[in-house]
């Protein structure tokens, strides 16, 4: 995935390999974009969930709720699918590496999307 600018407002554009593209207002739109993708392209599917980010957390699940009954720190729905992501906005690289992580768990090269 190539870099994010450092700046909270992004005024980016998300193209995905398929030739798809979201518009990236905030960082944390990387992980809500690309899990609305991921899911509407069916590489994201229930057999796939949850998405873990590490031995006890969650990136994306269909609740709220890591491995240990631990909430969502900061929960975004995913509009139109039945899905939970752990939004991180404040952070720019961890959202970066969470959405590579993700992308890597669908089986899409996070080199293969890109930030214009």
């Amino acid at each position: 995935m190539s870099d994010v600018p450092p700046r909270a407002r992004l005024n980016k554009t998300l193209v995905f390999p398929d030739g798809d593209s979201a518009s990236l207002m905030m960082q944390g739109d990387l992980l809500v974009k690309t899990t609305r993708w991921l899911w509407s392209k069916g590489h994201l599917a229930y057999g796939k969930l949850p998405v873990p980010s590490g031995p006890i957390r969650y990136i994306v699940n269909t609740a709220p709720l890591h491995s240990n009954g631990g909430k969502f720190d900061a929960p975004k729905e995913i509009e139109g699918t039945p899905l939970v992501v752990e939004s991180f906005t404040t952070d720019r690289m961890e959202a970066v590496r969470f959405t590579a992580k993700l992308l890597e768990h669908c089986g899409v090269d996070p080199s293969s999307v890109l930030v214009q």
